[in-house]
């Protein structure tokens, strides 16, 4: 397990200080949110798909502008078909993984909500990321200008 992974509940000044961190971006635009939301599926890719690091790249290099929205949809397909296979031996941190790179994913800024967000951080959390690891993923995005 590593340094950031949690073995227990999260005591609630933790809880607090992730939901500060999520509270700043409750007005964000869809695209600084998908960064946002890049920024902690990250976190979880080591125990994602073998191809979840290929897919986060991908992801940046769409919201740099460098790769299509067609080119998501079918690392989409892909990481779809990774979690099928799963689906009688998936662990809970498996399920939670894959659908925090499965949600970075989507290329219709209607999937990037502040909700979406919210949910994100909660796959994370899931996987055992600490509050540690979190917060900072959430404040130390490098977003666009303008």
């Amino acid at each position: 397990m590593s340094a950031t992974a949690r073995t227990s509940p999260p005591d609630p000044e933790s809880s607090a200080l992730v939901e500060a961190a999520l509270r700043r971006h409750e007005r964000a635009t869809p695209r600084t949110l998908h960064r946002l939301k890049l920024a902690l599926a990250k976190l979880v890719a080591s125990t994602a798909s073998p191809s979840a690091q290929n897919q986060l790249a991908l992801v940046e290099r769409f919201l740099e502008g460098r790769a299509l929205a067609a080119e998501l949809s079918d690392a989409k397909q892909d990481a779809w078909a990774y979690i099928g296979s799963l689906a009688c031996y998936c662990s809970r941190t498996d399920s939670a993984s894959a659908q925090a790179v499965l949600s970075c994913l989507e290329a219709d800024d209607a999937a990037h909500t502040f909700a979406s967000l919210r949910e994100q951080a909660a796959r994370v959390a899931a996987c055992g990321i600490e509050s540690a690891a979190l917060v900072p993923a959430l404040e130390d995005v490098a977003l666009p200008r303008g």
